[in-house]
């Protein structure tokens, strides 16, 4: 009976979720807002990390909007831009969320525990020759200011974008970090159009940035498969059982 019991409690831990090795942190949640351009404060109890000063600077170049749209998310835009015949055309830069007040002289953070950070949110972007990309950098507390910088190429339809901290590295140190920037951006680029032609548009609802105790799975199940699947796994367990018993029995 103690060896069906032990069977029996693997297997309903098969539905049991993992245990997050830290902490999430939601850093901003936008709920507090200034504008496209600006320094705004972050409030203390979303931002409780050491060392922080709990401030933001956004930075938009032309062409790139910023838009509070509720409570919870913020509208990143960059815009419709067309090129007509014969026209000259350019483009570049972007949006950046610096969190980098903070750092060098100030002490430093450690980002050790946590497993990634996470940009939450969703959009569409679409265009021609310009490329586009959602960048995330993290500086180190030294002279140099060496950073380690991830980028994700945007096109078409675009959910969570998470920065999986075991890939840093070796020699990049997540327990001394002076910051980090968030950047939505175009890569600069010209040339001339030989018919009018939509070259570039995006529009990102940004949820929140957070760092992560644990990294995502890359496949959800739907709701409530997990622990179905530890209760079918028990109920086999108990057919098995009672079959094997009535067969002992018979045997008898």
């Amino acid at each position: 009976m103690s060896k069906f019991r032990n069977l029996l409690v693997g297997a309903l831990l098969l539905g049991a979720p993992a245990v997050a090795s830290a902490q999430t942190v939601i850093v901003d949640d936008f709920s507090s807002w200034s504008g496209k351009t600006g320094i705004s404060d972050v409030d203390a109890r979303i931002l409780p990390i050491p060392s922080s000063i709990n401030q933001r600077f956004v930075a938009a170049d032309p062409f790139y909007s910023t838009n509070k749209t509720d409570t919870g998310s913020l509208a990143i835009d960059y815009g419709t831009h067309w090129c007509y015949y014969n026209n000259y055309c350019r483009s570049g830069g972007g949006v950046t969320f610096n969190y980098s007040g903070f750092g060098f002289g100030r002490g430093a953070l450690d980002l050790s525990e946590f497993a990634g950070f996470q940009i939450t949110g969703s959009g569409l972007f679409t265009g021609d020759w310009q490329a586009q990309f959602m960048e995330v950098s993290f500086i180190l507390n030294d002279p140099w200011r060496n950073r380690w910088t991830t980028r994700k190429m945007l096109d078409g339809e675009q959910g969570d974008f998470v920065v999986d901290f075991s890939l840093k590295p070796a020699d990049f140190s997540l327990a001394n970090i002076a910051g980090f920037e968030v950047t939505f951006g175009r890569i600069w680029g010209y040339g001339y159009s030989f018919e009018p032609t939509q070259y570039n548009a995006g529009n990102y609802n940004l949820q929140d940035f957070r760092l992560l105790g644990s990294l995502p799975v890359s496949e959800v199940p739907e709701p409530g498969s997990l622990p179905l699947l530890g209760a079918a796994a028990a109920a086999a367990l108990v057919v098995g059982a009672r079959r094997r018993k009535r067969a002992e029995t018979s045997k008898g």
